[in-house]
């Protein structure tokens, strides 16, 4: 079974934070989102690249309900997506 590390840091995870207010939402429902998005990387595209997901799936995945152009731009912005690719995912990401 895979998985992925999840730190204290997390909690307090400033690239979060400001994806939490370019979206206009709570801390909580952002790192709820990274969360989702992780958990499927895990299971589906264990390298974290997900460059080749549209603006829509990428959203789908994340479980957002709001405004699904640019979203992943938002991802990118913030630096928690750098080059299509979870940023410190090959050091933080999954495990076997």
């Amino acid at each position: 079974m895979a998985w992925f590390e999840c730190h204290q840091e997390a909690r307090e995870e400033l690239k979060i934070e400001r994806l939490a207010g370019l979206l206009s939402i709570p801390y909580s429902h952002a790192a709820g989102l990274c969360m989702c998005l992780w958990c499927w990387v895990t299971g589906h595209q264990r390298n974290g690249d997900v460059s080749q997901l549209s603006d829509e799936e990428f959203a789908i995945i994340c479980r957002w309900d709001g405004e699904k152009s640019h979203f992943k731009q938002q991802f990118e912005k913030v630096g928690l997506l750098k080059e299509g690719k979870i940023n410190n995912w090959k050091k933080r990401g999954i495990k076997l």
